[in-house]
């Protein structure tokens, strides 16, 4: 891989049960490069109440990693995590599907065929880096906000110095 590059504060990692290998090589990648992830096999420990530390994971995250294949478009857990995901704000464009193995992934969502997919079927460690690039070139929530909406917060935080109501809108 090339060298540490701008990432995501944390990443969440759907996946089938039956995939778990492949998810575990995806968190491994992730995390040597120093990005947090959050992989159920690994980040929930015996005790803990799974259904709640996931939904804590999903609220947290600012990123949704989702590892596309047969058992994950049969996964009813899959479905539930991308259908939170793409309810939610903070993660528009910020939606990552990872294609590990051939599957008709619209069975999961249609709206997956309208974001780019990475292909894992050849060549991990080019998928792998094209993943990194996706998240590193990514908009800012900030830098994604309608104008006016930038405006505002850079008024209230004091980054405009005075305010011209004619160029405001």
């Amino acid at each position: 891989m090339p060298g540490k590059i701008a990432k995501p504060v944390e990443v969440f990692v759907s996946y089938a049960s039956g995939d778990s290998a492949f998810a575990a090589k995806i968190a491994a990648t992730l995390a040597n490069q120093g990005v947090r992830v959050f992989f159920s096999k690994k980040s929930i420990r015996g005790a803990q109440a799974w259904h709640d530390e996931i939904g804590a994971a999903l609220a947290r995250c600012e990123w949704f990693v989702v590892v596309l294949s047969k058992r994950a478009v049969a996964s009813r857990w899959v479905k539930q995590e991308l259908v939170y995901a793409l309810q939610q704000r903070r993660y528009h464009e910020r939606i990552v599907p990872l294609l590990y193995k051939t599957c008709r992934a619209e069975k999961l969502s249609w709206t997956l065929a309208s974001i780019q997919h990475i292909d894992f079927r050849r060549n991990f460690q080019t998928a792998a880096e094209q993943t990194l690039r996706a998240m590193a070139s990514a908009r800012t929530p900030f830098e994604s906000a309608p104008e006016l909406i930038r405006f505002a917060i850079m008024a209230e935080s004091g980054r405009v110095a005075q305010v011209d109501r004619a160029s405001a809108f």
